[in-house]
């Protein structure tokens, strides 16, 4: 590797996102306007590769912070990573790499969401995780829905964001967002952007009061090749179901909304009830590059579901294979390599789970709810 890795100085992010637009749409700009969490320089954490003078690499690196119960989980998403592609064949994205690792373990992190599946996150200790229900509204099934005089709906003005902001931070598990954080998300509407989309947000009311809204990515000007979405939604989850009915209808929506609701939002799920859906997994990957960090930092919400059962778990880092970790509970200990804790920690149905004598005891602490990746805070 003949470049040199550097972290890329506030001056030079411009050129980054330069890089990021040449790689990804085309050469038009868009990649510092949708994402300013890489590219203002607010983070400087996102690295690059520097060929003499000429950025020929970046990765663009994002720090967040996951309520989950009372537990506060440092979080840290790649976005962005894109080399040259006269510099391709290098190992830059390698480089750049292990890098990115080592900044988020000085930083005290645990977990890496990863918004692509290439096999050189597979490498790295990168996979699948969780379970998705993705839901499908028609039009025809939205139109049938019940009357409910009661509640009424409008577009998003700027004086709701307060009441966004409160329905938004109803939620168990969710990133951790400032209000500022929010009205610049929704400004950048970046994940409808990626998809060549436009964002619309809509605000449920019942008795003048605000009770759920919706962040929807529709057709825009551009043909879209993915059908119109649910970027985020927030409050009453039937009256959320309600809104995507309204939007499916009054957007003549012919391809139908799409809702990709995680396994803990149970409640949205019955109020979906009797729609059509099919189990996926969250978009991306996630890294856990320190267990025995995560398990600590987790504590608090585990206490809050068993406190017994959360004594009797222990997680012990490999240092010799990152990723991998040590699992004792009663007396009874496993080594599970990188995918199997991924799977023993955030799936709903886990082999490395079900292997251990005290499966029971397990199941009252997993798996660990997270949001989803390709929300509002999408990287």
């Amino acid at each position: 590797m003949n470049g040199i890795v550097s972290r890329v100085d506030q001056g030079r992010l411009e050129e980054a996102a330069a890089l990021a637009d040449r790689v990804f749409r085309e050469g038009e700009t868009f990649m510092g306007a949708a994402f300013p969490s890489i590219f203002s320089g607010s983070f400087p954490c996102s690295h690059g590769v520097y060929e003499e003078d000429r950025l020929a690499a970046f990765v663009g690196l994002v720090p967040a912070v996951l309520r989950i119960g009372p537990a506060r989980v440092p979080l840290f998403s790649i976005g962005a990573v894109c080399t040259a592609p006269e510099s391709r064949g290098r190992g830059y994205a390698s480089a750049l790499l292990r890098e990115t690792f080592r900044h988020i373990e000085d930083a005290g992190g645990s977990l890496l969401f990863v918004s692509g599946t290439l096999p050189i996150y597979r490498r790295n200790g990168c996979h699948p995780f969780g379970s998705v229900r993705q839901y499908r509204l028609s039009p025809e099934e939205a139109s049938v829905q019940p009357e409910d005089p009661a509640f009424e709906w409008s577009e998003f003005r700027a004086t709701d964001l307060h009441r966004l902001q409160e329905l938004s931070e109803g939620h168990e598990v969710r990133y951790d967002r400032s209000l500022y954080e929010t009205a610049e998300l929704l400004r950048t509407a970046a994940l409808a952007g990626v998809c060549r989309m436009k964002q619309k947000v809509l605000l449920g009311r019942r008795g003048g009061q605000a009770t759920a809204f919706l962040v929807l990515a529709l057709p825009g000007e551009i043909p879209a090749e993915t059908r119109p979405f649910v970027v985020e939604w927030g409050g009453d989850a039937k009256d959320a179901a309600k809104l995507m009915s309204a939007a499916a209808v009054h957007f003549e929506l012919k391809e139908g909304l799409d809702a990709f609701v995680p396994w803990q939002e149970r409640k949205l799920m019955q109020a979906l009830e009797g729609l059509t859906y099919k189990e996926v997994q969250h978009s991306g990957t996630v890294k856990v590059g320190n267990p025995s960090r995560l398990w600590e930092q987790l504590r608090p919400y585990l206490d809050s579901l068993h406190p017994g059962a959360a004594r009797q778990v222990a997680i012990s880092d490999v240092r010799e294979e990152p990723g991998t970790a040590d699992v004792s509970i009663d007396g009874e200990t496993r080594r599970l390599a990188a995918e199997q804790l991924i799977s023993f920690l955030f799936d709903p149905a886990s082999g490395p789970r079900e292997s251990f004598r005290r499966a029971d005891l397990l199941n009252a602490l997993l798996p660990i709810p997270l949001p989803s990746p390709s929300g509002l805070n999408f990287v």
